[in-house]
């Protein structure tokens, strides 16, 4: 669960500059390599991206040497992890959170993104069909090719209309996520069984 009521949502678009974010482990399950190819390919301007995170350090190097090669450096920024009141200010400095992981069983960085107010794109290896449904975000089978599609698409969606998918996650968060609705939920669940046993 998130308790939504210490998170402030985000109030400053950029609307020269989109801001991507992604935060998370830098391990090669989270689709880091995918993400960076796909950036690499975009024939966007006034986008910058934030990788946050930690990870072995062979690998980090790897993605370091990847970013360079790939000539994106200037585009994209290795940072390491981020906690507490700095983490929340990068989630706050987005236009939009990205995972483009290969499997994840809940993902909460993404109802922390959620949470904050900003759009998602994300995976079908994640159960975040809800960025579909509550129109908050992007749910796409992981490719080079969709990361790219949808980033292009995300980039060029009108900065009001990312303001209102922000809202609807948010609200999504409140609804269903909030610490005290997930408390709950266990408890009419557990309440149910005891029910049934007697």
């Amino acid at each position: 669960g998130i308790d939504i009521s210490d998170i402030q949502s985000k109030t400053i678009w950029n609307k020269q500059v989109k801001n991507i974010l992604f935060l998370s482990r830098i391990h090669k399950q989270k689709g880091i390599e995918l993400f960076i190819e796909a950036i690499s390919r975009l024939q966007l301007k006034d986008i910058k991206v934030t990788i946050v995170g930690e990870g072995e350090t062979s690998y980090v190097k790897h993605i370091k040497k990847m970013i360079i090669d790939k000539g994106v450096s200037n585009v994209i920024t290795l940072n390491g992890g981020a906690y507490g009141f700095n983490k929340w200010e990068l989630y706050k400095a987005a236009d939009l959170f990205v995972l483009p992981t290969y499997s994840e069983c809940f993902g909460i960085v993404v109802a922390e993104a959620l949470a904050i107010g900003i759009p998602v794109i994300t995976t079908t290896g994640t159960p975040w069909e809800e960025l579909i449904t509550e129109k908050c975000g992007w749910w796409i089978k992981l490719s080079v090719e969709n990361l790219e599609k949808t980033l292009i698409e995300a980039m060029n969606t009108d900065i009001e209309e990312l303001k209102l998918m922000g809202q609807r996650g948010r609200v999504l968060v409140k609804r269903k996520y909030e610490t005290k609705e997930v408390v709950n939920e266990m408890y009419q669940f557990y309440k149910q069984i005891y029910k049934n046993q007697i």
